[in-house]
């Protein structure tokens, strides 16, 4: 039995607080699905660019599973306002796994660059991956669909989410 009193003053303070809360990450969470705010959908938009939900939904067949993994990890970070940040927190958003050591020597030569020059490199990069899929992503979809949807899928993003090793590494 509970000794929780869910009809006491208590109990109706924290809930209301806790209600409080659940609104503000809905609200955020239909603002970073919607794209960011209009401000960053507008410029993504006059960039004649679509947003990334929209280029995810282009590459997976009519009612495929896809299963989004924490939609707001970077929500209110220097990622999400167009800010500069370093190694350290790209690391810490997940967004690189290499030491951060190891990436500086990158981010150097990436920053050796001109913008046209990166700017090219990135149309030529997703330009090959434009043709990848054109060419076999009904068959990388219906793989990745199947992937997905087996147990050993399912054990992964368990062990993601409780930050353990997966069972096929113990």
């Amino acid at each position: 039995m509970s000794a929780l009193d869910v009809r006491g003053a208590e109990f109706a303070e924290r809930r209301a607080v806790m209600l409080e809360r659940l609104a503000e990450v809905e609200s955020v969470h239909a603002e970073a699905l919607a794209g960011g705010g209009p401000v960053y959908r507008e410029r993504h938009r006059a960039r004649g660019r679509l947003l990334a939900r929209e280029r995810i939904e282009l590459l997976l067949d009519p009612d495929t599973p896809f299963l989004e993994l924490s939609p707001l990890a970077v929500w209110g970070s220097d990622f999400t306002t167009g800010e500069t940040f370093g190694p350290a927190e790209a690391v810490g958003m997940g967004l690189v796994t290499a030491a951060e050591e190891a990436l500086e020597p990158i981010l150097d030569g990436l920053r050796a660059g001109s913008p046209q020059g990166l700017a090219e490199s990135k149309a030529l990069t997703a330009g090959r991956l434009r043709a990848a899929l054109d060419e076999r992503g009904a068959d990388v979809a219906a793989v990745s669909a199947r992937l997905f949807a087996s147990a050993e899928a399912a054990e992964g993003v368990r062990a993601f989410l409780e930050r353990r090793e997966p069972s096929w590494r113990s």
